[in-house]
């Protein structure tokens, strides 16, 4: 029994750290690092003496053992046959290590979940944390205190979080909102959150962000309407003129006015994508036409094979001389996978948000389609093919379709 609360109680903290180091990524000697990296090898090592029956080798866990098995023939390949590629050990070693990273965060959520032992515990920690993160960011961007520029910030102008890359921070914001409005019950706290949240976006001067978040204020706006419930119909009005009072006084009366928006330099750069269109794309350091014509030219080179487990950035550096990845997951994996294993797993993606919709009664899938369409869209502009933390969502829907598929079955 003594035994049993012992385990309980490493399980529990151990998932509180999870929670918080899941938003923290550094890339050291070329290969992203993380905190989570080593509380997810000691949680997996405890669900294997623990709960080793509930670790589970699903299709998903497969089909990863036959694309390293795949990317790893065509890694000879490129060996033996690659005139134009000088291909490095250490390379492909970063790119197993990666690829390995993956595969455990996808089965430690799915496994995670389906013990289902203090999951709203992690689930809450991971909104605190990351409103406190946020909040520290919206801190930093006001005051420009050196320590939090240094540590939460990708320049002096972008946040970052303990993320890497702004718009990855963007993103998982993008996540604890939607899930701040499932989970959270308190109508006051779950507002004051997501002030907090959205304000946050803000300072990471994502363009993505802030189109996945205009579209998820109307989704939600039209969904409440829709219902039918005058609760729900009351409160998106009262918001609306609330919202609507403050744009007034703030913009009119100088009493009031201070300066919000010159503080927030980062919105100006999110903002560029009404102002300037397509030529936005290009703007502000993203070059997303250039690196996104050049994976195209590097898929055609492979001629849809893919490279194997050569690094992305080194062939395209030695073939096209862009020293950039490919910001577009889909593009990335297309490369990197070959064009059969992509379309299966862009296919697997398609397949969980349509089990999502089928399933969805009572709205108790919603906000699961919600995080799904946001990963979706910001495949479009960020490449995610090796990231653990979109790698562990994806882990948690194949644990709720099987279970969707199991309540099917039973009934």
């Amino acid at each position: 029994m003594i035994t049993t609360q012992r385990s309980d109680v490493i399980l529990k903290y151990s998932l509180i750290l999870l929670a918080i180091f899941i938003q923290q990524s550094s890339v050291i000697a070329g290969v992203n690092i993380s905190i989570g990296d080593f509380i997810a090898v000691v949680l997996f090592l405890y669900f294997m003496i623990f709960y080793t029956e509930e670790i589970k080798f699903n299709t998903m866990i497969k089909f990863v053992l036959i694309l390293f098995a795949y990317r790893l023939i065509v890694t000879f390949y490129f060996i033996m046959y690659g005139s134009f590629i000088s291909v490095e050990l250490k390379e492909i070693l970063a790119s197993t290590i990666k690829f390995a990273c993956v595969a455990l965060y996808f089965l430690l959520a799915y496994t995670l979940f389906k013990i289902d032992k203090y999951k709203l515990v992690f689930i809450k920690a991971y909104i605190y944390s990351s409103t406190l993160i946020g909040m520290i960011c919206i801190i930093g961007t006001q005051l420009k205190a050196g320590i939090i520029i240094n540590l939460f910030f990708f320049d002096e102008i972008r946040s970052k979080g303990l993320m890497n890359d702004p718009n990855y921070f963007a993103m998982t914001l993008l996540v604890s909102l939607i899930i701040t409005i499932k989970f959270i019950k308190n109508s006051i706290f779950k507002m004051v959150i997501s002030v907090v949240l959205i304000g946050s976006i803000f300072t990471t001067g994502s363009k993505t962000a802030l189109i996945i978040l205009i579209l998820l204020v109307i989704f939600y706006i039209v969904i409440n309407i829709f219902s039918g419930k005058i609760f729900n119909i009351i409160n998106i009005l009262l918001l609306s003129i609330v919202s609507l009072i403050f744009i007034f006084i703030f913009t009119n009366y100088s009493y009031f006015n201070f300066n919000f928006l010159e503080k927030l330099p980062s919105i100006d750069r999110m903002v560029s994508v009404f102002k300037n269109g397509t030529q936005s794309i290009n703007n502000g350091g993203s070059d997303r036409s250039i690196v996104w014509m050049n994976a195209i030219s590097l898929i055609k080179y492979s001629l849809g094979f893919g490279i194997g487990l050569l690094d992305y950035v080194h062939v395209s550096k030695l073939i096209n001389g862009v020293n950039l990845v490919a910001h577009n997951t889909y593009l990335q994996i297309i490369l990197e996978w070959g064009l059969l294993f992509s379309a299966i797993f862009i296919g697997y993606l398609l397949y969980i948000l349509s089990c999502l919709i089928v399933t969805n009664k009572n709205k108790r899938n919603l906000y699961l389609i919600c995080i799904m369409l946001v990963l979706l869209m910001y495949f479009m502009t960020v490449s995610f093919n090796n990231s653990r933390y979109v790698a562990f969502i994806i882990g948690i829907f194949a644990f709720v379709i099987e279970k969707r598929k199991g309540e099917k079955w039973r009934s």
